[in-house]
């Protein structure tokens, strides 16, 4: 599944990117096509942080995303990291109680609040002294007007982005005037990045597993059980904690280990924005398609058998980290990229890196049974079980349950 982002640098006086503006696209086409406001922006922060990654999208900058009022209503930003994500307040939404509210939580959080399209009016006062940046349609707003807002950003200590900007001499003119900020046409057009992912998969795990992170005392091996059974949340668990939390932590040894690392808070936070996505019906196509579904089933398969297979052999204490193995097997041919370069960026445990690659140990001799198993190649699978000191019986039983295990899951999701 192909997902989209558009990016557009802004500048600053010396023309230095200080940051980015993200945009909805849904595909090559550049151009915004009247998708809702709500759906639009969700899919806008799970793309950019969960499929892309938000360090590889805008290089350790922040990001001005527009919110919609039922987003901030829902406290969407406060899911996502204030160094990353520049809340811009759309210029469609009345000035309430609630809306001075959410702006003062957003300051004592310490992200930055951006109004967009700036018209003047009297309600805007009471959120002005929460506001960070004033965004003026430069080539639509007249110069009276525009003073008119330089005298207001120098009373409240507001920096002015000029947007539009299309030619020099609109550059210069902004910056003798006094803004701070600069974005348009004359420096870059929206720039559009595209990324695999996989669809989501299991509704009923987004569902299952708040319900277990809301618990008094979360349980994380149960956590980890119910993420182990949506390979599409794996893969944004995986994504969204290299992209923010650990890029140069230990490598990832287990769905556990991964949510250890990130916490469950920040876990709770990524799930509560996928159920988000879900209930604006933006779950892919690509779901009606069998032959994306068996392979999903296959690398379910995979997962539990290495794991059965590793506790077997004695390998109780990383039998987790088997099933990480067999789950992320086939992640090559679900976002058509080189398995090799997925699993360095998910930050993948180099002992599962070198078995999914082909080399020789205790790992790959596990991934190699199973694989055989699987092709019904059962003198290789017998040789392979002699090698790593398993008995056949055991591996067959073993993958049986495996099979099993995985109809199960599968006649899970299908009654609900």
């Amino acid at each position: 599944m192909d997902v989209y982002v558009a990016r557009q640098p802004v500048f600053g006086i010396y023309q230095n990117v200080i940051g980015y503006e993200l945009f909805y696209r849904s595909g090559q086409n550049n151009f915004y096509d009247s998708i809702d406001g709500d759906q639009a922006t969700v899919d806008v922060l799970i793309n950019s942080f969960m499929n892309i990654g938000i360090n590889k999208l805008a290089n350790n900058k922040p990001c001005f995303v527009n919110f919609t009022e039922n987003l901030l209503k829902e406290k969407v930003p406060l899911q996502f990291p204030p160094s990353s994500v520049i809340v811009e307040i759309l210029e469609t939404i009345p000035v309430s109680s609630w809306i001075v509210d959410m702006c003062k939580e957003l300051k004592e959080r310490g992200y930055t609040i951006a109004l967009d399209d700036f018209v003047f009016d009297r309600s805007y006062l009471p959120i002005l002294p929460y506001v960070d940046v004033i965004k003026v349609d430069f080539l639509r707003t007249s110069i009276d007007k525009v003073q008119s807002f330089i005298e207001i950003s120098k009373f409240f200590d507001i920096k002015l982005l000029a947007e539009k900007v299309e030619t020099p001499q609109q550059f210069r003119q902004a910056a003798e005037m006094g803004f701070t900020y600069f974005q348009g046409f004359f420096f870059s057009k929206p720039i559009i990045y595209e990324n695999k992912t996989i669809p989501a998969t299991f509704r009923i795990s987004y569902l299952s597993l708040l319900e277990k992170l809301n618990e008094e005392e979360p349980n994380i091996e149960k956590i980890s059980e119910i993420v182990e059974r949506d390979l599409s949340l794996t893969y944004r668990l995986l994504k969204f904690a290299n992209s923010i939390v650990f890029p140069s932590q230990p490598k990832i040894k287990s769905i556990r280990h991964a949510i250890v690392l990130l916490g469950l808070n920040e876990l709770k936070k990524l799930v509560s924005v996928l159920a988000l996505q879900e209930i604006y019906h933006l779950r892919s196509k690509a779901l009606e398609n069998q032959q994306y579904k068996e392979v999903v089933n296959l690398s379910f398969i995979r997962g539990k058998a290495c794991e059965l297979l590793a506790s077997k052999l004695g390998y109780e204490r990383e039998k987790a980290s088997f099933f990480l193995m067999g789950a992320c097997s086939l992640l090559d041919v679900l976002l058509n990229q080189p398995l090799s370069k997925i699993l360095e960026e998910l930050n993948i445990h180099q002992d599962i890196q070198e078995a999914l690659n082909g080399k020789e140990g205790r790992y790959y001799g596990v991934y190699q049974l199973v694989q055989y198993m699987e092709k019904g190649e059962w003198a290789l699978a017998s040789r392979a079980c002699h090698n790593i000191g398993l008995l056949e019986n055991d591996a067959l039983s073993s993958y049986q349950q495996a099979i099993e295990w995985a109809v199960v899951v599968e006649e899970s999701v299908q009654e609900f």
